[in-house]
């Protein structure tokens, strides 16, 4: 809003491009913390006991793991200078012209997350079909029936979101092939800062309260909630009854 308002000022300097920094690590984790609760699902259908016997440290180094390695994974875009300002919008970011920038932003931050994510789903599914049988408990297959239902919502956002980055990924190819951006993208790029990050936050808004009607956090940490973004990276700690299997007699009297 300040740019828009002072056109002769400029915020070409190191701290423009550290807010950049932090602002594509912000997506990284929201991306990775999607992943994390596609990992814990199919580890849970798949290895419930030792998912369960894991102590409650192991997930809160996990949860901020992930921060550190999304810090890690940007740090070279960030040293190469693939964050470069943008006069007309007073901001920096990775410009949609840098094949490089634009392809190394998309698919390490969107794309491989999706196809792992995707990837969960489809041997999960397949996994549940295989040992359908050996399922022998009302509440374990209550659970995977939840588990699975978490995994096909998790896969939807995320083909959506994927679809809004898709954009960073087409600019560049189309640049280098045509010699100038498509007219799609200067109408993005032509619209006001100050009107794209209200949508964007809004669309992100909207993923995590979908994502919120369906995980419910620990006790002791309803008071998350209204912070949707740290909520969503502890989304994976579900409060469920542990898994108790059915006494050995009655086993007997079922297989007899």
């Amino acid at each position: 809003m300040y740019g828009y308002s002072h056109p002769d000022s400029s915020f070409n300097n190191w701290w423009c491009r550290i807010k950049a920094y932090f602002m594509y690590i912000c997506g990284y984790t929201f991306f990775h913390s999607f992943l994390l609760q596609a990992i814990y699902r199919i580890c849970r259908i798949i290895y419930p006991i030792q998912t369960k016997c894991k102590p409650f440290s192991f997930y809160i180094i996990i949860s901020f793991g992930q921060w550190i390695f999304s810090a890690l994974e940007l740090l070279p875009s960030l040293i190469i200078g693939d964050m470069e300002y943008l006069h007309n919008d007073y901001h920096c970011q990775v410009t949609p012209s840098s094949m490089r920038g634009s392809l190394t932003v998309c698919v390490i931050g969107f794309v491989f997350p999706f196809i792992i994510i995707a990837c969960s789903y489809v041997y999960t599914i397949y996994y549940v079909r295989q040992h359908n049988s050996t399922m022998i408990t009302i509440k374990r297959r209550k659970s995977i029936h939840r588990d699975i239902i978490i995994l096909k919502r998790v896969l939807i956002i995320l083909t959506l979101l994927t679809a809004s980055a898709a954009p960073h990924a087409f600019f560049p190819v189309a640049y280098r092939i045509l010699g100038s951006l498509p007219t799609c993208a200067f109408i993005v790029m032509k619209t006001p800062l100050y009107l794209q990050r209200p949508t964007a936050m809004l669309l992100c808004l909207i993923a995590l309260l979908f994502n919120s009607y369906i995980i419910r956090p620990l006790n002791g940490f309803e008071w998350l909630i209204p912070a949707l973004f740290i909520k969503i990276i502890y989304g994976h700690l579900v409060q469920e009854e542990p898994y108790r299997p059915l006494p050995e007699k009655y086993l007997n009297h079922q297989s007899n």
